[in-house]
């Protein structure tokens, strides 16, 4: 898909999505009891050897505010305290990074024709959304606002067109057996690209440059192709180090 056709979708709705939300921007009672299900399911398949207290289940991203499109998920957010897992919060933030992209993987929960998107996060970690929805307490955390931005469209291909860019690059270096440098350069990108995202969230929020950027990356499936030539990379890279081919 054309990046520059993905900018289309980057408007505020007079409305939130009204299959989702009722008059009183409740979330529909039948959705909120398939999300709660969707979490447990989620939660149980962990296999982790201890009880993790769940602090919370959100609903957050464009369904949960009015920039809503065809192209938007359902972000839910299963928020835990790291710490109850293991000292090393580093390390728990890979394990249910992992897990997140497994169980996405494995499962296709679509309501209304939006895919579910299920995510762990840290207790206490700042979230910059505008519109957040506790579905375990049924109620607003943030409710969202709604207003007209000002787009600079130009900037946002401009901060996008460095990632498209590089996957070119990364791809021909892949074919010429570069795959330690290709494994390293997307780690980098995928760490620039979240620092880029959070700064622009903090100080903008959704409508940032720097946001938009991102979805722009994700709703071409760009995200998805890095994250693909990654795997390739480092299997490969596993089978030369053992001079198996």
């Amino acid at each position: 898909m054309d990046p520059k056709n993905v900018l289309g979708s980057f408007k505020v709705r007079d409305e939130l999505n009204p299959k989702f939300w009722g008059e009183s921007s409740q979330l529909d009672p039948k959705i909120r009891k398939v999300l709660l299900k969707v979490a447990k399911n989620f939660i149980e398949g962990w296999n982790i050897n201890k009880k993790i207290p769940i602090k919370d289940v959100r609903f957050t991203g464009s369904l949960a505010n009015y920039n809503w499109s065809k192209f938007s998920d359902i972000d839910l957010h299963v928020i835990i305290d790291y710490a109850a897992v293991n000292k090393d919060e580093e390390l728990v933030r890979r394990l249910f990074a992992l897990m997140k992209s497994n169980w996405n993987d494995a499962h296709d929960i679509p309501i209304h024709g939006f895919e579910v998107e299920v995510y762990v996060e840290n207790d206490g970690e700042s979230h910059a959304a505008t519109g957040l929805y506790s579905v375990m307490q049924d109620k607003w955390l943030k409710q969202p606002d709604k207003k007209s931005p000002s787009i600079d469209e130009d900037d946002v291909m401009t901060k996008a067109s460095y990632f498209f860019r590089l996957y070119e690059i990364l791809v021909g270096k892949f074919k010429k057996g570069q795959y330690q440098e290709v494994i390293t350069s997307i780690e980098k990108a995928k760490e620039k690209l979240k620092r880029m995202r959070t700064a622009g969230l903090e100080r903008d929020g959704e409508f940032s440059v720097e946001n938009l950027a991102f979805k722009v990356l994700r709703r071409t499936d760009l995200l998805e192709k890095y994250n693909n030539l990654l795997i390739k990379a480092t299997d490969k890279g596993i089978l030369e180090r053992e001079k198996v081919q």
